[in-house]
């Protein structure tokens, strides 16, 4: 499997990414949040004062468990499943959004540092 670049959002470089279990309010529970998409890394690094970007290359480790979840709000509306307000509701997001979360021991061994940078708060 090939690799890929991967961002995280913080307060100060991660050279060395942990499993974070204090925060239940995640999305998918426990564990080392990053994305694809460097624009929005950099949008979730400005809610701290000193914003700071960290890039890893990943190359998956295949034995790995690898649950990949797309939440699909047009069809689960066209089926019935949401209603027209709910619909909307997340219609509303101004920029798309991904995550991946790295939540075993082995899962972060998946990560290389490559740097961390500073990112402008404007």
């Amino acid at each position: 499997m090939g690799k890929m670049t991967v961002y995280h959002s913080s307060y100060l470089p991660v050279k060395h990414p942990e499993i974070i279990k204090g925060r239940n309010t995640k999305d998918f529970g426990p564990g080392f949040y990053c994305t694809v998409i460097r624009e929005q890394a950099e949008r979730w690094a400005r809610r701290y004062d000193t914003p700071v970007l960290s890039t890893y290359r990943v190359r998956m480790d295949t034995s790995l468990n690898i649950l990949e979840f797309i939440y699909n709000f047009i069809s689960d509306y066209m089926d019935g499943i949401i209603t027209r307000d709910q619909f909307w509701a997340m219609a509303k997001f101004k920029y798309p959004t991904h995550q991946i979360n790295f939540c075993s021991a082995a899962a972060l061994k998946c990560l290389e540092y490559v740097s961390s940078e500073e990112v402008p708060k404007s």
